[in-house]
């Protein structure tokens, strides 16, 4: 069903109208958006196509049909589906179109790696924490000036939108650990990203449809560790995860955070109603002490603000315009993403209010756990959406 092609040869310069299929996610319409500022043509097909996407691809000049139709033809260079569409999916007709007339078929992660990819390539993986740990990065190297390409997926509170095809060296992926194509290409969307500096937060086996087994699962980062490795570069890990440790002890990782071996070492951590504060040092520099504060909720987010550092302070040590102690003070500034811990205000009476995206039970305890660190003697009223 797909055409198989080597997307490292195809010339972008000859590639003028672009068709995606699925396009009116919230991830997929930013993308269309990114094609269209590049100069493509851009259209597109989705099973729904609903608000605010609708308005989004509307305002920016793209036509997408719905899935009941055929709106794929020869004026088409490429196709680009996301992960899910399949034999099954009624999507595929657009597919099926784009193969009887020899279009390639890419994914959006084989979109990033033609387009995309620099000569540094940060991916940070793991099953939590993905979209906070980029979107840290990404929002600290935008404070700083630096042009970077990057993509995270959700809603940041920096007024950043989740991609952008930038021209400096350095690009910063979220890796999702889900397959690149249903039924199609059954490896990682992280195993198209090239990477040169990979950070993974856990490994706690998902996906089961598409992963049978712990085993499995284990592979697919186990996969990106030595794809890393292949690209001379180095592998963060969560220590202080308990799954992480089990790849610790798989596969030989490069420097850990939040654990004994840290290259960021935290100190002196603090909580309260204004937010979290620590101090820390690097590793091997016991005078390097640097004062941390963020406006952001609970302790989890300092063992985010560590792996963030790591990067950070790895990236500096390569790359002349990353300034650390620039970087420290630009991080500290970061608002956060949406629905995580997100504060929306006070109340007439004085109550602050709290919206968290908390989708299972175990997430919902962890938002819980963590209001308390920052509000000990407050009454906690929480509501259940």
């Amino acid at each position: 069903m797909r055409n198989d092609i080597d997307i490292t040869q195809l010339d972008w310069s000859k590639i003028k109208k672009i068709h995606m299929v699925g396009i009116a996610g919230s991830a997929t319409s930013q993308i269309a958006l990114e094609l269209i500022r590049l100069g493509y043509e851009v259209t597109g097909s989705d099973q729904n196509i609903w608000e605010p996407a609708k308005t989004i691809l509307s305002e920016a000049g793209i036509k997408a049909s719905s899935y009941d139709e055929v709106s794929v033809d020869q004026s088409v260079d490429v196709v680009i589906a996301i992960s899910n569409i399949h034999f099954s999916t009624p999507g595929c007709l657009d597919m099926i179109e784009a193969k009887k007339l020899g279009i390639p078929i890419l994914t959006y992660p084989e979109l990033f790696n033609s387009l995309m990819l620099k000569s540094e390539n940060v991916v940070v993986a793991g099953n939590y924490a993905k979209s906070s740990i980029t979107s840290m990065i990404v929002s600290t190297l935008i404070k700083m000036g630096l042009d970077i390409s990057y993509m995270f997926g959700a809603k940041s509170l920096d007024d950043i939108k989740g991609v952008h095809f930038g021209t400096h060296e350095i690009t910063v992926l979220e890796g999702d650990e889900y397959v690149t194509l249903e039924t199609i290409k059954d490896y990682a969307k992280f195993y198209n990203y090239k990477p040169t500096i990979a950070l993974i937060t856990s490994l706690i086996w998902d996906h089961f449809k598409v992963y049978k087994s712990e085993k499995e699962f284990d592979q697919a980062f186990l996969d990106l560790v030595e794809l890393t490795h292949n690209n001379n570069g180095i592998v963060i890990s969560n220590q202080g995860d308990r799954s992480t440790s089990r790849l610790n002890k798989l596969s030989e990782t490069d420097i850990t955070y939040n654990g004994e071996d840290e290259v960021i070492e935290i100190q002196n951590r603090s909580f309260d109603e204004t937010g979290i504060q620590f101090s820390f040092t690097i590793k091997g520099l016991p005078d390097s002490i640097h004062n941390f504060s963020s406006g952001l909720y609970g302790s989890y987010n300092i063992e985010n603000f560590q792996a963030a550092l790591t990067v950070l302070y790895k990236l500096s040590l390569r790359h002349d315009d990353v300034d650390f102690n620039q970087a420290v003070l630009a991080l500290q500034e970061y608002k956060g993403i949406k629905r995580r811990l997100e504060a929306f205000g006070k109340t007439q009476d004085g109550a602050q209010v709290i919206d968290d995206f908390a989708h299972s039970g175990v997430k919902a305890r962890g938002a819980i756990s963590a209001v308390k660190e920052h509000f000990p003697d407050k009454k906690l009223i929480a509501l259940f959406n």
